[in-house]
């Protein structure tokens, strides 16, 4: 018996190690290990402050940018081959400017900001690519320079640009103007009732618009948020959000409300609370609390309901973060994600067709990127 003994327990031994293999086998990842950043090909360019939209191909175009100066070029990332290519350049070299896919399948980019002087100043130059020709043109110009504007796709095709700053010493506006693709003209609509940039902005299930936060001549950072009305052209309150806000992410969730996250207070402090705007009932609700206080970060909402927030800074001056996280609109709550490949913040973030996400461009540390990455989860 007693010789028997040892070769009886290394016997279970190992018939209970294999059935937890087993049983990990079949049980699949852990959620920590599911979800994951990984890098992708190198963009041509090194560029922050750009813009990046989804084509109806699942390509995403990159245009424009900031590296030592404006940039005129603009490139595409095909996600079959995890490859980045040239396509036309730019008309003229824009960074900050508002993009938004047509419903023809074309890509509108308007405002931002153009070399001028020693700097940059704020512009209204319009511009359109084509995908079937890769090509751009320009179009009508808005009515009034934009620097850090905003643009929506409403429900009849028209786009919506809303405040912005303009001028030479960039002030802040109150005006907002509507795009028609189909005279490629601008025509202005109603005011909003206090002029802001830095803001943000989403659009609503029934086709209205909503504008919260951001900074302006007189109030380093708002609480306040105004809703458009494409249908009378109107602009009316919005509620309050919990505290002020500039420079904040935010995305519209699955079941109409709108998710902000982040930014920067009134007395400049980096925020790490969430709110919520629940359109029919007119009013903001917390929305969570991250681990990592967080501003110039980007929030996509994923296939799955949840919305994904990535990079950013968590100190006022600067800092690039490769931080990451997980709302879920349900638990109402956050969760922290492994962190990304690369710290960046002026970057972009687009989720593809397959639900992944793909993070481009930014800077970070210090400087300007060429990088890129892949959610997957």
């Amino acid at each position: 018996m007693k010789t028997n003994r040892p070769h009886f327990i290394l016997t279970n031994s190992l018939t209970l190690a294999c059935l937890a293999a087993l049983l990990l086998q079949f049980a699949g990842p852990s959620a920590a290990e599911a979800q994951s950043f990984t890098f992708t090909g190198r963009m041509n360019e090194l560029r922050s402050h750009h813009s990046a939209t989804l084509l109806a191909d699942g390509r995403v175009l990159v245009a424009g940018g900031l590296y030592s100066a404006p940039l005129r070029t603009a490139e595409l990332y095909d996600p079959a081959t995890e490859t980045w290519s040239y396509t036309g350049g730019l008309v003229s070299a824009q960074l900050n400017h508002g993009a938004v896919t047509l419903a023809d399948g074309r890509v509108l980019i308007a405002g931002g900001s153009v070399k001028g002087g020693n700097g940059t100043i704020p512009t209204n130059v319009a511009q359109i690519y084509d995908p079937a020709t890769e090509t751009w043109s320009t179009t009508g110009a808005m009515r009034r320079a934009r620097d850090s504007v905003t643009l929506q796709l409403l429900p009849d095709g028209r786009v919506l640009a809303a405040t912005g700053t303009h001028g030479q010493y960039f002030e802040t506006s109150a005006t907002a103007e509507i795009y028609d693709p189909a005279t490629g003209t601008w025509t202005r609509t109603g005011n909003l009732g206090v002029g802001t940039f830095d803001q943000i902005d989403a659009s609503l299930p029934d086709g209205r618009v909503l504008v919260a936060g951001g900074d302006n001549d007189n109030v380093y950072a708002l609480r306040g948020a105004e809703v458009f009305d494409p249908v009378t052209e109107t602009w009316s309150r919005a509620g309050r959000m919990s505290t002020d806000r500039k420079s904040a992410a935010a995305a519209s969730l699955a079941d109409g409300s709108v998710l902000v996250v982040g930014g920067l207070s009134f007395n400049g402090g980096v925020l790490k609370t969430a709110d919520r705007y629940i359109p029919e009932r007119n009013r903001w609700v917390p929305a969570g609390a991250l681990v990592h206080s967080r501003w110039l970060a980007r929030l996509v909402l994923l296939n799955d309901g949840r919305a994904l927030l990535v990079g950013g800074n968590n100190t006022k001056v600067s800092g690039a973060r490769p931080y990451a996280d997980l709302y879920d609109p349900v638990l109402n709550t956050w969760q922290q994600l492994p962190e990304m490949q690369q710290a960046r913040n002026y970057h972009t973030a687009t989720l593809l067709l397959d639900g992944s996400v793909l993070i481009a461009g930014g800077v970070g540390p210090g400087v300007q990127t060429d990088s890129a990455e892949i959610f997957r989860e």
